[in-house]
Order: C-alpha cells, then sequence, then structure tokens
C-alpha cells in the first residue's frame, strides 16, 4: 500500500513523526482538524511558532532522509 506523502498525513498521521508530533502536542495540545489548523496558526503567535517548528524540523529530516537515499542510489 502506497501512503500520500502530503502536509495533512505528515502533520497528522504519519508514524514516522510521532516523536516530533507528541512534542508539538505537549506545547499546544491537541491538534485541531486540518481545515481549522491555519486560522489557529493565524490567531495565535505561540500556536504558530510551535507548528511552525514541527514543520520546520520534520522537513530537514525528510530532506536529509532523501539525500542519504540518493546517495546510496548513486
Amino acid at each position: 500500500m502506497v501512503v500520500s506523502d502530503n502536509p495533512e498525513h505528515v502533520v497528522y498521521n504519519c508514524t514516522r513523526w510521532n516523536t516530533e508530533r507528541k512534542g508539538v502536542k505537549i506545547r499546544t495540545g491537541p491538534l485541531p482538524a486540518p481545515e481549522v489548523l491555519l486560522s489557529k496558526m493565524i490567531g495565535e503567535r505561540s500556536y504558530w511558532n510551535s507548528i511552525f517548528s514541527f514543520i520546520i524540523e520534520v522537513m530537514k529530516k525528510k530532506e536529509k532522509e532523501d539525500r542519504i537515499a540518493r546517495e546510496e542510489v548513486l
């Protein structure tokens, strides 16, 4: 089964990022529904910072993993 690696999957469901997601939930409480997330981020600077930090952390790790995978292919 192929799983879509889209932003919603990464933020809400991907088990690969459970540890990082847990850190966000400790700081913010439960994540709101996807359709509410952006308005909540816009409404609260601390919420924005927490979610933004989570996304940056995940993206850096994903990029590193992708780079390593490409190097292994070569």
